[in-house]
């Protein structure tokens, strides 16, 4: 699951009292509207966006996904409030907390019976498809 020095293109805008950082060509559905990291500083957020963009990543390739490609930013589509940037990320900045919170970003479900509690977890397998697994808790 690790990735060095991988690039993908965003920009930055000032909104309000914030920067927000966007990724619309890793997020086409929403990467225009809404951004991915949000810093009171410009360099706050694009340092926010460098551990956000390795956690995404990492949650693309745990799901068992390729990483997505790094395409550009259409040029005609950045306007003047807009900046340019390239985000480099590493796995090896972040593995740390990637690996002790990554677990949890997917679904969980804990329920009770008579004989113990359990907890169900999904997530996708090595072939796009989502597997249940179910743990005993002991209590």
């Amino acid at each position: 699951m690790k990735f060095e020095n991988v690039v993908y293109p965003a920009f930055i805008k000032r909104e309000n009292e914030e920067y927000g950082v966007y990724f619309p060509t890793l997020l086409p559905e929403f990467g225009w509207e809404y951004s991915l990291s949000v810093g009171c500083t410009k360099e706050e957020a694009l340092v926010k966006a460098k551990k956000d963009l390795a956690y995404l990543l990492a949650g693309v390739l745990y799901d068992n996904e390729d990483l997505p490609s790094d395409a550009p930013i259409p040029a005609d589509f950045v306007t003047e409030e807009m900046e340019l940037v390239f985000i480099t990320t590493s796995y090896s900045d972040h593995a740390d907390e990637i690996e002790e919170h990554l677990p949890w970003r997917h679904w969980h479900i804990y329920f009770n019976r008579d004989d113990g509690d359990f907890q169900a977890v999904a997530y996708k397998n090595k072939h796009g498809l989502w597997d249940v697994k179910v743990d005993y808790l002991h209590t």
